[in-house]
């Protein structure tokens, strides 16, 4: 009988100033979500390992810009290839660079515009990852610009249809025909939520 006289005693505090009341649920429901987010962001970054084989062993290496508003600036190709070359036979070095902001359209009816990236021909290899279907990327068709191959996220491959033959076949990007190496695990995300 008293929780309920207390409960109803609080309900009657809570219509008489109505402001108060909003001002409290407001702040708790603000703190709670603040709470959440610094949990989740903590648990992303601290304690969940990166899905990859031998994770701990992974570096990300940056240009340095000191003085600059932002030092850090990823790598141009010709300082990542004499990285590459320096580091032959103790490392092996991938990149890649994500254009979320820049996507390309899937030329069917209707057009389907995509988010891309694009990497070195040994990224997989690097981060342990194979293909579930198709293969990666040969190291010998890395410099070679007539060799148009692209991977498919799996989720992109299965917005697609879903269907084998895609791999081998080819997609018409922007204009430019690319033959499908292969699809990549669900699982995987490349930089930035690449699809292809």
């Amino acid at each position: 009988m008293g929780v309920r006289s207390d409960l109803r005693l609080a309900a009657r505090q809570l219509r008489r100033a109505p402001l108060v009341s909003l001002a409290a649920v407001l702040t708790l429901a603000l703190a709670i979500g603040a709470n959440t987010a610094v949990f989740s962001a903590v648990r992303t970054l601290l304690l969940v390992s990166l899905p990859f084989a031998q994770a701990d062993e992974l570096h990300v290496i940056w240009a340095r810009l000191p003085g600059a508003p932002f030092p850090r600036l990823p790598l141009s190709y010709p300082d990542f290839d004499r990285l590459r070359t320096q580091l032959r036979g103790t490392a092996e070095v991938a990149a890649w660079t994500s254009l979320d902001s820049t996507r390309v359209a899937i030329e069917r009816d209707p057009p389907l515009e995509v988010r891309y990236g694009v990497a070195t021909t040994n990224l997989l290899a690097v981060l342990g990852v194979a293909p579930v279907r198709g293969h990666g990327f040969a190291r010998s068709e890395e410099k070679a610009a007539a060799n148009r191959e692209i991977l498919l996220g799996h989720e992109l491959w299965e917005r697609l249809g879903g269907d084998p033959r895609l791999v081998g076949g080819t997609l018409r990007l922007d204009g430019a025909s690319y033959r499908v190496a292969g699809v990549l695990p669900r699982a995987f995300r490349f930089g930035g939520n690449a699809e292809v």
